[in-house]
């Protein structure tokens, strides 16, 4: 059954419980040739809803709940094959790096590509160290704010938001040499 027969059978249904409930309020609830027809008839539109109309709704619900198993299964292979990526860009510019200090240059200008030395500085947060020094601070303080107990609450450090010159051992500096890459301009139409 289609989606659409499933709603004619469903409002159909509902019409005949309806005449069938005016037919025995006419007939002062006598069980008469005409409301036993209708009676099959509902009987015969309830049997079609719950065996082909559960069945068409079972295959598109498992075509669905299949279909978002392999989309899951894509996007996990799409995220891989960019962390994969992402580490021969790394590789690539870490080679052109050694290239340029090999010859003693800070910028390299190709036909079509541009390369200049510089030192790229990341700061990483120790989420776990975090974590534990803060954890019950913050459940504390939600608690005295009158925060709901099931409202969760995560704690998400920033670099940018420590001030300058503050030593931490919250967050992990890593400073390496690579390069920024220049590409030709897309043509403007």
């Amino acid at each position: 059954m289609t989606t659409q027969q499933i709603y004619d059978a469903l409002n159909a249904l509902t019409e005949h419980f309806n005449e069938l409930e005016d037919a025995y309020v006419e007939n002062g609830g006598e069980v008469t040739e005409e409301t036993l027809s209708m009676e099959n008839h509902i009987a015969d539109l309830q049997e079609m809803l719950l065996d082909g109309g559960v069945d068409s709704l079972g295959r598109w619900l498992k075509a669905k709940e299949d279909q978002k198993v392999a989309l899951k299964a894509e996007k996990e292979k799409i995220d891989r094959m960019m962390k994969a990526a992402d580490k021969t860009v790394d590789y690539i510019k870490q080679l052109i790096d050694t290239i340029l200090f090999s010859c003693g240059q800070e910028q390299a200008k190709g036909l079509l590509y541009s390369f200049k030395r510089t030192t790229s500085t990341t700061h990483t947060a120790n989420t776990d160290l975090i974590e534990d020094r803060y954890h019950e601070a913050v459940e504390k303080a939600a608690k005295i704010a009158g925060l709901p107990v099931w409202l969760k609450l995560t704690v998400k450090p920033s670099w940018s938001l420590v001030p300058e010159g503050t030593e931490t051992d919250e967050f992990t500096t890593t400073v390496k040499q690579t390069v920024t890459f220049r590409k030709p301009a897309k043509s403007k139409e």
